[in-house]
């Protein structure tokens, strides 16, 4: 990946988010919105500073597509199993949209703090995420979040140059997660806040409090 691009991407992105908001935000909720993104970008890592997880608290529910998640598992990069202890330890990436076709994807307002992932393969459409109800459809392990930083499509395909369906990717530009394989942590989780997790794009990730009775 090249980090000149990035440190001049990152700039071209913010700019780009706030002409969409002044051209397109409803005049009534303008100036908070574009307080919302400034401080999204400027949380969001160039290759200088990349997010740090820092949150110990806090749990990421990412949606993974099959495609991507048949892919982590035929390369041994995440367990297969909650016996699989070959794979603790492995790094992988977790990516999710930004932009979109000069939509910006609004995110939980802790997206960046979480310490923990959690993958489902349920699409959020067909799976409500209750406060203090269990959500049992999650992959029996963990990982911990590492860094995440802002790239650009083209960007993404480069880092994941060996995934066969890298040429779907359809975003313009998307937060990737770098983790780590942690332990196996079979069983749901306990939605314990759910704070603005249902005005978010369903692909979005979402953001709990650690639970695990």
């Amino acid at each position: 990946m090249n980090n000149r691009e990035l440190n001049a991407g990152e700039k071209t992105v913010q700019d780009f988010i706030k002409e969409v908001i002044e051209f397109n935000a409803n005049p009534a909720s303008r100036n908070a919105r574009a307080d919302y993104f400034d401080r999204m970008i400027a949380e969001s890592p160039s290759d200088e500073r990349k997010i740090e997880s820092v949150d110990s608290d806090l749990t990421m529910i990412g949606f993974v597509r099959e495609s991507y998640y048949t892919y982590l598992k035929e390369k041994k990069i995440i367990p297969t199993s909650s016996k699989d202890i070959d794979c603790i330890g492995k790094e992988f990436y977790f990516y999710y949209h930004a932009i979109k076709n000069g939509s910006v994807y609004t995110l939980h307002k802790e997206t960046m703090k979480a310490k923990y992932l959690r993958l489902t393969l349920t699409d959020y459409n067909n799976a409500e995420i209750i406060q203090g109800k269990k959500f049992e459809e999650l992959e029996p392990w963990r990982a911990e979040i590492i860094s995440t930083e802002l790239v650009s499509k083209s960007s993404l395909q480069e880092l994941l140059s060996d995934f066969p369906c890298k040429d779907k990717f359809q975003a313009d530009y998307y937060y990737v997660t770098k983790a780590k394989v942690k332990d196996l942590y079979a069983g749901g989780i306990v939605a314990i806040s759910t704070d603005e997790n249902d005005i978010i794009s369903p692909y979005s990730p979402k953001i709990v409090s650690l639970g695990d009775k």
